[in-house]
């Protein structure tokens, strides 16, 4: 895939994962009446999103940064991996996705040295990754003017 391509298919992914994530979570077994029901068959048909154990996409339930990362993954294909310095990040099914997002500055860690990849990922969070993978200038950013803006962490507002 070019790097355009790539570039495009993480903006719409963004909107789609960032729509998600303002859902609140219930547990939804499969897709059927789901008003994104037909995007994320379609994220599900270039095999980014693989859904659970049981293979069910579950579009109401938070997502974790480990599945994130596996997500942005999938898309972007990092092929260098950083040196694993996180203390809470052993082998496990995300752990080359994390690396992959940490060596392209797309994921830090915490300032305590941890990832915590099991940990839902918060709208900031989330933001800040994807202005990340599509090189956006976040420092310049006006308000968005949200309700909860100030609830918004000031490393996060322009992102958001």
């Amino acid at each position: 895939m070019e790097p355009m391509n790539k570039r495009a298919l993480s903006f719409l992914m963004c909107g789609a994962l960032t729509l998600s994530l303002a859902t609140p979570a219930l547990a939804v077994e499969d897709l059927s009446g789901h008003w994104a029901k037909d995007a994320l068959e379609t994220w599900q048909s270039y095999g980014v999103l693989r859904g659970d154990e049981n293979g069910n996409i579950r579009p109401n339930s938070s997502i974790t940064r480990g599945e994130l990362a596996v997500i942005l993954d999938r898309v972007m294909e990092y092929q260098v991996k950083a040196a694993n310095r996180f203390t809470d990040l052993n082998s496990s099914w995300y752990t080359d996705a994390i690396l992959g997002a940490a060596a392209a500055g797309i994921l830090v860690g915490y300032e305590d040295g941890t990832v915590k990849p099991g940990a839902a990922i918060t709208r900031q969070e989330a933001a800040l990754m994807f202005a990340r993978v599509l090189d956006l200038d976040t420092q310049g950013a006006p308000s968005a003017g949200y309700q909860d803006q100030s609830s918004i962490g000031f490393w996060a507002v322009g992102a958001v």
